[in-house]
């Protein structure tokens, strides 16, 4: 459990609010090990999150994936563990799942895990099955990793607010194809 803590302690808000959206489903389904696949499910019920914007790069349907990654995963809770008190224990995966993120996180320039790093470490067979799950979704790391890259225009992580800060890019300047596309520009002549 100190590994966790260690690294946890160097993530951004978003990943914080990841472990508290991970802990809702594991008692949902009334389990008690917390492990790299209810990682996942919180990373997948983010819809601002880096790793759903990977996933809109790279994948046609995303609600598609995300409905099957969801079932695979409960799936493989179907039975309630019997609970002894409120104690939620955490898996090796999950220390590993952070060791591996911080490492995806330095190699990114980053200072703090991201809910990208996150991701990214997820496809470490290290994590147990969400490796295999995003693998049978079509995604691999590298991929993953690319479109991690081009989501964050060359930003990176060195606060723990820096994922809810609005990208630069975004904020000063106007995608003037996505206005086109939704026909919100002016028809000018000589345009």
């Amino acid at each position: 459990m100190a590994v966790f803590e260690n690294y946890a302690q160097f993530s951004t808000k978003k990943v914080a609010r990841t472990l508290e959206l991970a802990v809702t489903e594991l008692v949902t389904l009334r389990q008690n090990l917390l492990t790299p696949d209810f990682i996942l499910l919180a990373l997948l019920a983010q819809p601002d999150a880096e790793p759903m914007r990977i996933l809109e790069r790279l994948l046609p349907d995303v609600a598609e994936t995300h409905s099957r990654l969801r079932s695979a995963i409960l799936a493989h809770y179907p039975n309630p563990v019997p609970r002894q008190g409120n104690q939620i224990l955490v898996s090796q995966e999950i220390n590993d799942l952070f060791r591996i993120a911080h490492e995806e996180a330095q190699q990114l320039g980053d200072g703090f895990i991201a809910t990208g790093t996150l991701f990214l470490a997820l496809f470490d067979p290290k994590c147990g099955g969400a490796a295999e799950r995003l693998r049978e979704a079509g995604i691999n790391r590298d991929q993953a990793r690319q479109a991690l890259k081009e989501v964050r225009h060359g930003r990176v992580i060195n606060s723990e607010e820096a994922e809810t800060e609005p990208d630069p890019l975004e904020r000063y300047t106007r995608d003037l194809t996505e206005l086109a596309r939704q026909r919100a520009l002016d028809p000018v002549i000589g345009r």
